[in-house]
């Protein structure tokens, strides 16, 4: 919470609209204990712009090499999975490239709502407990050609209900992909150091030779 209250109101208008808490470890959403999350300071109406989505914005392509510059302190360096910070785009790039947007810097209320499922990585019986979204992302080309991301409030919402968007289940799938890549790997590294460590049967010494 701390390095949101130190942001100016004056610098970044949302301040005055949304604050980030810690959700606690009552929340049903076993995943999110202890994670942050985006909540309403007052209430807000349909239609508002609430934050501006701060992001590095490239093709997919680009994607692996932006990945190994993320600074510490930024958003998407808090989690050993920076794609947990990645959004795709509808927009196209030059030829029609898919885009992605990742989370770029710190002081973004944006980054911190979190997505509408239960357990999204779960099993699938969980659905039935999902919410609802009350606010979506929103795609806007500047007069330059320039693309930029914001999050738009799509219901009412009153003062200390959370934000919630709905990420999309292609985003978990992805997420899924990358966490299979890292289990496949870790299994690989334990199978070698095994077979490093593996003794041979000890050879039965004659009881002359003692």
């Amino acid at each position: 919470m701390e390095q949101y209250d130190s942001v100016d109101a004056g610098s970044r208008p949302s301040q005055r609209l949304l604050q980030v808490v810690t959700i606690p470890e009552s929340d049903p959403r076993a995943g999110l204990r202890g994670a942050l999350g985006c909540f309403a300071r007052t209430q807000l109406q349909p239609g508002w712009v609430l934050d501006r989505y701060d992001a590095w914005i490239g093709p997919l392509s680009e994607w692996v090499s932006y990945r190994s510059t993320i600074p510490e302190g930024d958003a998407a360096a808090d989690s050993i999975f920076p794609e947990s910070y990645g959004v795709r785009l509808t927009s196209k790039g030059v030829g029609g490239t898919e885009l992605i947007a990742c989370a770029k810097g710190r002081h973004c209320f944006a980054h911190r709502i979190n997505d509408k499922r239960h357990d999204p990585l779960g099993h699938p019986g969980s659905h039935a407990l999902d919410k609802e979204p009350n606010c979506q992302f929103a795609e806007v080309v500047d007069h330059k050609g320039k693309l930029h991301l914001f999050v738009v409030c799509t219901k009412t919402i009153a003062p200390g209900e959370e934000l919630l968007l709905d990420y999309g289940s292609p985003y978990w799938e992805a997420h899924r992909d990358v966490i299979a890549d890292l289990l496949h790997g870790v299994a690989n590294v334990f199978n070698q150091m095994s077979n490093q460590f593996t003794t041979k049967p000890l050879t039965k010494v004659p009881k002359s030779k003692l």
